[in-house]
């Protein structure tokens, strides 16, 4: 069983489920459930199974061993105070989300962002089970400012451009990824600094951004990320501003198999990568973790829920898997032996304009920071991009029929006949002990790294003064050219250390220098403080990954 501490809430990591968004009527909403959109899929999809009762839902959350739920809240909904009400006499903590308001927008002359009203969050608050309000793919809609707009034809025509955060066509690429920042540090203000805010995201960028505005960051597994990538910039995010950080196991994605399946791609991932994946984030002692969504995890009939084989596979790592992995460290802890810092032009490989920024584009200088991570993974994450989105990769569930007569068959029981079946996506692809930084870095952030690289557009003095002392401590920086002050255009030694300057990181000098540092082929590591948490692809398929965390007497770096 899990263990708790004097004030009733278990230990370690926070534990969560998010609603159904297709499987049942939302218990607390159920006419607005009917009418409004749920899913990105730009319709309204009716409820799949007969709709429980608050107290029926309750209990699932309690089957499937969860401390806390994850409610998106439904504009105009009086509801909300019901659900905060349930929540508080049920002794469940709960988050509150934005994603249906930002999908049934767009609010704000400037902004698709839907806030939860400060009245609301206020009185959450006060109930001491509110973990904090949580942005849905917040930096997916900074990024692509016509998100969901499309939807709604009528708001989309009067200003087709509403970005998440930040209206910043026109200001130049330090201005915007600033406003941003700034933008994020007035909504955490205007609450009060009494509530987390979170930043859920599925690409691997601004997570520096929206720490530095003061968020937490949230990244997704199982989307079509590179999982290493999300891990080690989220890590680093969290670790440079003093965040806290959280990860959302999503079940959305690219593959269909012979697993319960609601609809295309959802889930896009089977019951072994789901398993992995609550292992890996787990493992990564952060504060929260969730599943999304419920209606993967169990079906509701006339005689109540029943669990599915994911759900099953929660219940056995609440249950089981947590209890016998008590976690002796957090991911505050995190101690990198090699640093990647780059200036976050929020480039991952199919964009054209930074932040959202129309009047930006990137050039070869953004995307320097791909050629590391895929030097640093042994050439298992391409050198251009960090998500499958990219021409190399499939996207099966996106070939499947929107239509009523494929809606009508839903759900699948047992998932797609045997010649439908795909797999595209990997959670396995192994990175060693790395951390990434942005340009603002400092030594504390830093810590004792081995190996440091500097990539993308930016610099500044402070961070290159903080890698210079690291480097006369004995480190080796790899730095592009341009990021340097004149002068330091050059090979040379630096105190016990040395940098190494190139103008493009594709050479081999690059290559010696991180030989070293790749560490044990085919293993991805993590050092937190006094323990190594290491995983393998104990199938070979790329996503049943086995784990192993070690004890290990002070730093065990290759330095």
């Amino acid at each position: 069983m899990r263990s708790f501490d004097r004030n009733g809430k278990a230990s370690g990591p926070r534990i969560g489920v998010q609603g159904s968004v297709m499987g049942w009527l939302d218990p607390w909403h159920p006419e607005c459930s009917r009418t409004l959109m749920r899913t990105g899929e730009g319709r309204v999809l009716g409820p799949q199974d007969s709709s429980p009762s608050a107290s029926e839902f309750v209990a699932l959350l309690r089957t499937l061993g969860a401390d806390f739920y994850l409610h998106h809240a439904m504009p105009g909904d009086s509801g909300i105070d019901r659900l905060i009400d349930d929540m508080a006499a049920a002794g469940l903590d709960f988050l509150l989300g934005n994603e249906y308001g930002n999908i049934n927008g767009p609010f704000g002359e400037t902004e698709n962002r839907f806030d939860i009203p400060e009245a609301v969050a206020e009185r959450a608050a006060a109930t001491g089970r509110c973990l904090g309000l949580l942005y849905d793919e917040t930096e997916h809609l900074q990024l692509h400012p016509s998100m969901y707009l499309d939807y709604h034809p009528g708001e989309s025509g009067r200003n087709p451009r509403r970005h998440q955060w930040a209206a910043v066509d026109g200001l130049s690429l330090q201005e915007s990824e600033d406003a941003v920042a700034e933008a994020v540090r007035r909504r955490v203000a205007g609450y009060g600094g009494g509530v987390d805010l979170w930043s859920e995201q599925v690409f691997p960028v601004m997570y520096h951004a929206l720490a530095r505005g003061g968020m937490n960051p949230c990244p997704k597994l199982l989307k079509e990320e590179f999982a290493s990538v999300q891990v080690a910039t989220a890590l680093g995010a969290a670790r440079q501003y003093g965040r806290k950080l959280g990860f959302c196991v999503d079940f959305w994605g690219q593959d269909v198999g012979d697993w319960f399946t609601r609809i295309w791609g959802f889930p896009g991932h089977s019951p072994a990568e789901y398993r992995s994946a609550l292992e890996l984030a787990y493992l990564m002692g952060p504060d929260l973790l969730f599943t999304e969504n419920a209606d993967v995890l169990a079906r509701h009939t006339d005689a109540g829920f029943r669990l599915t084989e994911f759900g099953a596979v929660l219940e056995e790592f609440t249950q089981r898997f947590v209890p016998a992995h008590p976690l002796a460290y957090g991911h505050a802890q995190a101690d990198p032996d090699v640093v990647l810092i780059r200036s976050d032009d929020t480039e991952w490989g199919l964009e054209t304009h930074p932040y959202g920024n129309q009047a930006l584009s990137f050039d070869y200088r953004s995307r320097t920071p791909f050629k590391v991570f895929s030097l640093m993974s042994r050439g298992r994450i391409p050198p251009n991009g960090l998500m499958t989105f990219l021409p190399q990769y499939t996207y099966h569930a996106g070939l499947w029929p929107r239509d009523d007569g494929t809606v009508k068959r839903l759900p699948l029981e047992q998932g797609v006949d045997p010649g439908l079946r795909t797999r595209t996506h990997r959670l396995f692809h192994p990175l060693p002990n790395l951390l990434v930084l942005d340009e603002r870095a400092g030594g504390k952030a830093l810590g004792d790294p081995g190996l440091i690289f500097l990539a993308g557009t930016r610099m500044t003095p402070d961070c290159l003064q903080a890698v210079a002392d690291r480097v006369r401590g004995g480190a080796t920086c790899v730095a592009l050219r341009w990021l340097l002050p004149d002068g330091w255009d050059r090979d040379r030694k630096d105190g016990d250390g040395r940098w190494i300057v190139v103008e493009d990181l594709e050479c081999d000098r690059v290559a010696e220098a991180a030989a070293p540092f790749l560490g044990e082929e085919g293993v991805w590591m993590q050092r937190f403080g006094d323990f190594e948490v290491r995983w393998t692809d104990a199938a070979g398929d790329g996503v049943t990954l086995r784990h192993e965390v070690t004890r290990v007497e002070g730093r065990s770096g290759t330095r």
